[in-house]
């Protein structure tokens, strides 16, 4: 990687080499745009970096701009001897142990209630009676054209009908 770094400082590069990778973020850019997440997601990125949308819109112009100066002047002043080293290791992660803490029961007074809980309980619920769907009463079944079934039963809180139909 610091190779890498030695090069960009030193120019051992061409202008043709920031053209093909302008053209290959204008592919992946084209690319992300099919799709409607992606485009949702560019503006949301937007919206959350507070990036005017027009700098936004405008990204691949200004790599166009860029030259090879550019990029050796920027690697000289900002890809110093200050860097940071990461190390990956392969293989599965292995967390520590933590161990559990111990748990402070809560005793609870299960005969103890609120006034609000008690005038709930207070409240006496009508007994339910079960109605029975029946075709012709509840529901009415008519056969369309070509094998489609429409079915309709009254709407009790609009006066009106729904209706399904199956083919």
């Amino acid at each position: 990687m610091l190779g890498v770094v030695e090069k960009l400082k030193a120019g051992d590069f061409k202008q043709d080499d920031i053209n093909a990778i302008v053209t290959n973020a204008e592919i992946s850019e084209k690319r992300r745009l099919e799709s409607n997440g992606s485009r949702v997601s560019r503006m949301t990125d937007a919206f959350i970096t507070r990036t005017p949308w027009g700098s936004v819109m405008n990204r691949l112009e200004r790599m166009r701009k860029v030259s090879r100066e550019d990029v050796i002047r920027v690697a000289k002043k900002y890809l110093n001897e200050r860097f940071v080293v990461i190390r990956q290791k392969k293989g599965k992660y292995e967390p520590p142990k933590i161990e559990k803490p111990a748990i402070t029961p809560v005793k609870i007074n299960s005969k103890r209630e609120s006034q609000f809980a008690a005038k709930i309980k207070g409240i006496k619920a009508p007994e339910l009676n079960p109605e029975w769907v029946v075709e012709g009463k509840s529901y009415t079944r008519t056969n369309l054209l070509d094998g489609v079934v429409l079915v309709c039963w009254p709407c009790m809180h609009h006066r009106s009908s729904i209706v399904q139909w199956h083919s």
